[in-house]
């Protein structure tokens, strides 16, 4: 069956009362959130929701582009699924409003790792460049002037640049150079307009 898939992974926090174990009730809050959202949309006669929601827990990764880069003490991934029959349109807003909802519970329970903090990122492999997403407006003082929302792809390419995706590319290089060939031959050969956008640099 071909389904449209949306996934994210959720840093666990450390359970402070239980040092080195995850912490649960970010996992729990993520899980009813949806299906709460589900009810709700139910009440008003849509169900783009067809299929069904998973999560499981699963450890960090060391995988430099991996969502589950640095999640310490856990990565709770979670989906939703529905039959690629549901209309497109009726899915991405339903895909939006899930995002929205874990990433309020994203920011109820941060995770904070030498003191940065540990965002919740898709799977990479699955929807969600179609998301978009608020991002703080700074002026050239450094002054926060609001927000607005960009595209998921462009989010999370800033967000990530320094952290995964820069290291990724020197190592990328360094296999290229090993095969006697250029990161822009590379490109040239294995990307697309998606990879090209979130890989390459500007």
């Amino acid at each position: 069956m071909r389904v449209r898939d949306f996934e994210m992974e959720l840093p666990l926090p450390e359970d402070p009362e239980n040092p080195g174990k995850p912490q649960l009730d970010k996992a729990r809050r993520a899980w009813w959130a949806i299906i709460n959202l589900v009810h709700e949309l139910a009440d008003e006669g849509k169900y783009p929701m067809r299929l069904a929601l998973e999560a499981r827990i699963t450890h960090d990764s060391q995988v430099l582009l991996a969502p589950q880069y640095g999640n310490q003490w856990g990565t709770f991934s979670i989906e939703v699924l529905t039959p690629v029959n549901v209309d497109n349109t009726q899915w991405t807003e339903f895909m939006q409003q899930v995002f929205d909802r874990w990433q309020r519970v994203d920011d109820e329970f941060p995770v904070v790792v030498d003191d940065r903090r540990v965002p919740m990122r898709p799977h990479w492999a699955k929807q969600w460049s179609e998301l978009m997403i608020p991002q703080r407006v700074v002026d050239e003082d450094g002054k926060v002037e609001g927000e607005e929302e960009v595209p998921a792809v462009d989010f999370y390419r800033n967000l990530l640049w320094d952290t995964q995706i820069r290291p990724f590319r020197e190592q990328l290089a360094i296999v290229a150079a090993g095969g006697g060939y250029s990161i822009d031959e590379m490109f040239a050969r294995f990307g697309n307009k998606f990879v090209d956008r979130w890989l390459k640099e500007e």
